[in-house]
């Protein structure tokens, strides 16, 4: 509001502050007023500049002017412009850096800064009622906003710039900007709470005490439009949730839910499914799927992450088993060929079984192909199953075994009589069951992974060999099944 001081009426003062309404009429309310005392006042020349101007920014973000008549014109002042930029070096320069064009106090007096931490430069004018041409360096100049209005004198410019300050924190009250009540109408608000905009049909983010609220109305058919919400509560658990803008969780929607756990619980959980249908969860024992399965496009790695012990799905769906995940299989060798050595062993039956009595000296044959699904950065074992119709404790009767092995590739001119891959395994001295026919497992020896490939194939002959040391049995070994043991790492041979 302009307000006159009490001061001689020669020499009035002005004081611009505060948000005002038009004020021409109540300007010549006034002077009609002094007209009855007075007598009417004249001015003849277009009014000088204003005199003491000084602009200064109160806490709350608002620019003050002060100013003084000018000391030639003053008589019949009825209207101030007011312009504001953030460059001053040039006319032009101050043009296109303008804020808000050419104001005409009557109109506003109280400006207020839009962003924080920006100088802006002032400069005003006076107009009187001389119906004068006004200055060629004023508002109503050629060129300038107000060109060719009479009356209008020059501009002055502030001594000096008004910054506007940064926002001060909230520790209570609010600040709101808003049109009806949220959520159903739209706007803004800060307070003690948190942050909180709404939007009616578009978004809505919500930072509050419990936790961040983002809502996104979704391009969905009616019946499965909702808000999907990320919203942290106040209870023990955070939630991501799909509901509707009520809140209520949308029948026919997937949703994921994040949970963090308060005190006692070390980890939180990854929850995923259709609304009131769990379909999967990750939490601190590992990722669970109620139905269904996993699916990824490339290298999947299951088990300690893919440094020692995991299995390996390939893109192309290959299974490969790494350190103890790879399996310990057993590969049992036909025993037709038992009988055909050059001193066969006796056939012999007992019960539901059938095998072959051992004399020392006696020799038979058998064979196999590598499996495909043998890791071939192992080696393979041979051992026996038999048993001896004596107990150890009657002479304390040991058996030992040898077994010559030759490994021929297929298809790459190796013969079978002289091979690259070949060598004897010597077994031990093994005591015989304490029991007389007890099962045994008699381990031969192992065949190194080097002297092996895919697709060999390896021939045994298998002989019975004198002790070391200790006695015979008077019963003769007899052998019921031979195997071959082998580490397997994947299911086979690739298609």
């Amino acid at each position: 509001m302009l307000k006159l001081p009490a001061a001689p009426i020669n020499t009035p003062m002005y004081q611009a502050v505060g948000q005002t309404q038009a004020m021409t009429q109540p300007w010549v309310m006034w002077f009609q007023q002094l007209y009855a005392i007075t007598g009417p006042q004249v001015d003849d020349v277009i009014p000088s500049v204003l005199l003491s101007l000084d602009m200064t920014a109160s806490s709350q973000g608002d620019f003050v002017a002060k100013w003084a008549d000018p000391a030639v014109g003053a008589n019949t002042l009825f209207e101030i412009a007011e312009e504001y930029s953030t460059v001053k070096t040039s006319e032009a320069n101050w043009i296109t850096n303008r804020v808000g064009g050419c104001l005409r106090w009557g109109y506003t007096n109280t400006l207020r800064g839009s962003s924080p931490n920006t100088s802006y430069y002032f400069r005003f004018a006076a107009r009187n009622n001389s119906n004068k041409t006004s200055s060629a360096t004023g508002p109503g100049g050629a060129g300038m906003s107000l060109a060719g209005e009479l009356g209008w004198g020059p501009w002055i410019y502030s001594g000096n710039t008004v910054t506007m300050g940064s926002a001060t924190l909230i520790s209570s009250g609010q600040v709101t900007m808003t049109v009806g009540n949220p959520p159903g109408g739209t706007g803004f608000t800060i307070d003690s709470n948190g942050i909180r905009g709404y939007t009616a049909g578009v978004n809505t983010l919500d930072i509050t005490s419990g936790g961040i609220l983002y809502a996104s109305q979704l391009a969905m058919p009616a019946a499965y439009a909702g808000w999907l919400i990320v919203r942290g509560r106040t209870d023990a658990i955070n939630h991501i949730l799909l509901e509707t803008a009520e809140g209520t969780e949308l029948a026919n929607c997937s949703f994921v839910s994040l949970q963090h756990y308060e005190s006692g619980v070390s980890a939180g959980q990854v929850t995923a499914g259709t609304m009131n249908t769990v379909r999967a969860t990750i939490n601190a024992t590992g990722t669970h799927f109620t139905n269904g399965g996993m699916t990824n496009n490339g290298i999947s790695k299951l088990g300690d992450g893919g440094s020692t012990n995991y299995a390996e799905v390939a893109a192309d769906g290959e299974l490969l088993l790494h350190g103890t995940a790879r399996v310990t299989k057993n590969l049992t060798f036909g025993l037709a060929g038992i009988g055909k050595g050059a001193t066969a062993p006796a056939e012999t039956r007992l019960g539901n079984t059938f095998g072959w009595a051992f004399t020392i000296g006696d020799d038979g044959y058998f064979g196999t192909e590598m499996p495909y699904d043998w890791d071939p950065s192992t080696a393979v074992e041979i051992k026996l199953h038999l048993y001896t119709n004596e107990a150890y404790a009657t002479r304390s009767g040991e058996v030992r075994f040898k077994v010559d092995w030759s490994a021929v590739a297929e298809d790459v001119d190796e013969v079978v009589d002289s091979p690259t891959h070949s060598g004897t395994l010597t077994g031990s001295d093994m005591n015989i069951s304490a029991t007389a026919k007890g099962l045994q497992e008699y381990n031969v020896g192992s065949i190194a992974a080097a002297s092996l490939a895919f697709e060999d194939c390896i021939f045994f002959n298998i002989e019975r060999i004198a002790l070391t040391a200790g006695t015979n049995p008077v019963a003769e070994p007899v052998i019921l099944a031979i195997e071959m043991e082998y580490i397997a790492n994947t299911l086979g041979e690739a298609t």
